[in-house]
């Protein structure tokens, strides 16, 4: 069931990436940029939620063999394979950023950090808070912001919450980790999408 419905998302990623969102009619003698006539929030929106749906499926189904352990040991020997398995499907690379990362590879930029700043606090202000599509070194970037969930907690909440054997493993796997002391709600990072 859970291989069907990967492949389902596999195959709606496929289509979103390989859509021609370029008007019929579009010369190039047009004026217009190229973020003007492809809506790469909208890509990128669409792309970020279903590799949210393939990762946190997965995870769920980690937990349900073997719990936090389990998971934990999971997601450490596949997450970075799973999203680079998604940006193999287009013209795009897909990754996570955060300012209290767990993999010092997904720390943010400086660019990064201030668009982090502003979105946690439009965020703690109750604004609605959407993706922010960006321009860096001539590519189109679309943030898409994470915010921590219930199950988020049991790896990413306080230390009584995640417990002391889960915190030894953390450790292990992750020398540098700072990606604890959330609670729900909070902004965790961000899926960047790279056009």
């Amino acid at each position: 069931m859970m291989n069907r419905f990967i492949g389902f998302i596999l195959t709606s990623l496929l289509a979103i990436s390989c859509a021609d969102n370029t008007p019929k009619s579009a010369d190039k003698e047009s004026n217009e940029s190229i973020s003007q006539i492809i809506d790469y929030s909208a890509k990128g929106d669409s792309i970020a939620t279903l590799a949210t749906q393939i990762l946190g499926g997965k995870l769920k189904v980690a937990m349900a063999e073997g719990g936090v352990p389990h998971a934990l040991q999971f997601c450490s020997a596949n997450a970075l394979n799973i999203t680079d398995s998604i940006s193999g499907l287009g013209d795009f690379k897909i990754s996570r950023v955060a300012l209290k990362n767990r993999n010092p590879n997904n720390k943010l930029n400086e660019q990064e950090k201030k668009l982090f700043a502003e979105i946690e606090s439009a965020h703690i202000k109750g604004e609605d808070v959407k993706g922010e599509l960006i321009e860096e070194s001539g590519h189109e970037v679309y943030y898409k912001p994470i915010f921590v969930k219930g199950l988020c907690l049991a790896c990413h909440g306080s230390e009584e919450q995640i417990g002391e054997d889960n915190l030894r493993i953390i450790t292990d796997l992750y020398p540098s980790d700072k990606a604890t002391g959330f609670e729900m709600g909070d902004l965790r990072g961000f899926w960047k999408i790279q056009f």
